[in-house]
């Protein structure tokens, strides 16, 4: 979020660019890849641990990136924007993924020792793919958050 907050208002102070639309370029070039790091880091054989946060981190980078764009977008296309409308967005979007996600981890986990190892590998995608539609497609929340917190 600081990343895309600077690189928005930089655009808007040094080119011009309107505040909506450079936020919104911001946010498209805010989020992290770390397949590189990731890259470095095995042929470092860095523990697995610190692996495990690097790319969990940027998981939640993504979801946030996704979020924010999601809510310019409606900015830009409304003329519109609202900081505690838009924050108040934000935490209500990410806030209802992670509890689809939780909800959906919760009752898989509950049902995990009841299935065979093809029906838990199974289950394990349906409950990733299951949590980020039913988030997105039915209220209107972060899939990503949803199939992240789901996976926790």
């Amino acid at each position: 979020m600081i990343s895309a907050a600077v690189v928005g208002l930089s655009l808007t102070a040094f080119l011009g660019i309107p505040i909506i639309a450079a936020l919104l370029f911001g946010v498209l070039i805010s989020a992290t890849d770390p397949v590189a790091v990731v890259a470095i880091f095995r042929d470092l054989g860095v523990p697995k641990r610190l692996l495990t946060l690097v790319e969990g981190e940027s998981l939640l980078n993504d979801g946030v990136a996704i979020v924010l764009y999601n809510i310019l977008a409606v900015a830009a296309i409304t003329g519109v924007i609202s900081v505690g409308g838009g924050a108040a967005d934000f935490a209500i979007v990410v806030a209802g993924g992670i509890f689809v996600g939780a909800i959906f981890g919760i009752f898989s986990v509950m049902l995990l020792p009841l299935l065979d190892r093809l029906a838990a590998g199974a289950m394990s995608i349906a409950v990733a793919y299951g949590s980020f539609i039913f988030a997105e497609a039915i209220l209107q929340a972060s899939g990503v958050m949803a199939a992240v917190a789901a996976a926790l």
